[in-house]
């Protein structure tokens, strides 16, 4: 029940890091967007050159939990979308890749009716033959 709340306490924590970080960046605050990205990666506990090194299979398999996975996806796309902001185009797309990658790893593990629609949404803006070769064969090229 602790560990429950626990998490349930650092998802929210998270999720509020990651809207101060859309509406900075929306602002053109990038130095706070990364800021709150930075905050968020702590808050889920792994650092964030660790997530940029790792496999998405492996960094999923780390959190292990389709909810944490989910929020990882979710902050590697908005991160994503500052680098894009900051002229980074590939770099934002690498980020936005990795999370279309975990949303189908959390997918796997626990799947939820409206993924569908967020992979769908995230396809038109990352090419599925940019993804790893295991995340492709549920696309149609």
């Amino acid at each position: 029940m602790i560990r429950q709340d626990y998490l349930l306490r650092v998802i929210q924590q998270a999720v509020q890091a990651i809207a101060r970080m859309l509406g900075a960046t929306q602002r053109g605050d990038f130095l706070e967007a990364q800021q709150e990205a930075d905050n968020t990666y702590n808050l889920l506990g792994v650092p964030p050159d660790l997530v940029l090194r790792m496999d998405s299979a492996s960094l999923a398999g780390l959190f292990a939990q389709p909810r944490k996975i989910r929020l990882l996806s979710k902050l590697l796309w908005h991160e994503g979308e500052l680098l894009r902001a900051k002229k980074d185009p590939l770099n934002g797309l690498d980020r936005q890749r990795r999370a279309v990658e975990l949303l189908l790893e959390a997918q796997r593990l626990d799947p939820q009716a409206e993924d569908a629609a967020a992979l769908q949404e995230m396809c038109r803006h990352v090419p599925t033959n940019t993804l790893a070769k295991r995340y492709q064969l549920g696309f149609s090229q």
